[in-house]
């Protein structure tokens, strides 16, 4: 058996090609070697060796093979990600999160380890290319500080794919011709329902506002009004979940109008 580091992560990788996709490959050549190749230049070395080692280092614990999959389509997709925007002309962030401090580990270390682990949980695998591009984008934003984003994280965490997606309805909730007022009394459709129970959690949170209308119950909420705030902002924002299928939005969206 071949137990030199570059195989082992390649062999993670590829276990997440069932969601990672075509990022599969590309990830492979990106962090595949002694030190990975993403983007080609002196940052892009940096972003690989913090990648590589917790990618290394979470292999060598006891994982299933869905954890595995999922692992690895997050270690691809962030590679790749980070990559290309490197290619496209932008900088790694330039305050020490990639620097190594006198006692302990980098915060980009950290924070690896804390999307990958969310990751391997993370029994709604959809939610694992959006946790992937929270893990990229960090590597940018200096104004993003470590302890906010682990609280992002953490708050993404807790929250249902349809809920990500309910953010994107948000978003669009204009153009897509919602409700323009409160669900009431009546009768609703299991659908209805849940999706009701599911915009009064994030309401409940103070992540969606509805234009100061106050929501109290679950009948309450003006699906026209909605929008994401604050920590729903961040988690709309850093987690790409623009990126979520127009198909996806339309098919909740059926449900609110």
């Amino acid at each position: 058996m071949n137990d030199k580091p570059e195989d082992k992560i390649d062999n993670l990788i590829s276990s997440g090609s069932d969601i990672g996709g075509a990022a599969i490959g590309g990830a492979i050549g990106l962090l595949g070697g002694p030190v990975g190749v993403v983007g080609g230049a002196a940052g892009g070395v940096v972003a690989a060796r913090v990648l590589k080692g917790i990618g290394l280092e979470i292999s060598k614990r006891l994982l299933g093979p869905r954890e595995k999959t999922r692992i690895g389509a997050t270690l691809a997709i962030a590679a790749v990600e980070i990559d290309q925007r490197i290619k496209n002309g932008e900088t790694l962030r330039n305050d020490d999160f990639f620097s190594q401090p006198k006692n302990g580990r980098k915060k980009s270390e950290e924070f690896a380890e804390a999307i990958l682990l969310k990751a391997q949980r993370e029994a709604e695998e959809k939610k694992i290319p959006y946790l992937a591009m929270f893990l990229a984008n960090a590597a940018f934003d200096s104004e993003l500080n470590v302890e906010m984003a682990h609280q992002i994280a953490k708050a993404a965490e807790s929250l249902t794919y349809r809920q990500f997606v309910l953010f994107k309805v948000a978003v669009q909730r204009k153009q897509l011709g919602l409700k323009q007022t409160a669900f009431g009394a009546g009768t609703f459709d299991r659908m209805t329902v849940q999706l009701m129970y599911e915009i009064h959690d994030l309401a409940r949170r103070e992540y969606l506002n509805f234009e100061g209308t106050a929501v109290l119950g679950v009948t309450d909420p003006i699906p026209n009004a909605m929008a994401p705030m604050g920590m729903g902002a961040h988690i709309y924002n850093y987690l790409r979940l623009k990126n979520i299928p127009d198909t996806e939005v339309a098919a909740i969206a059926a449900y609110l109008k």
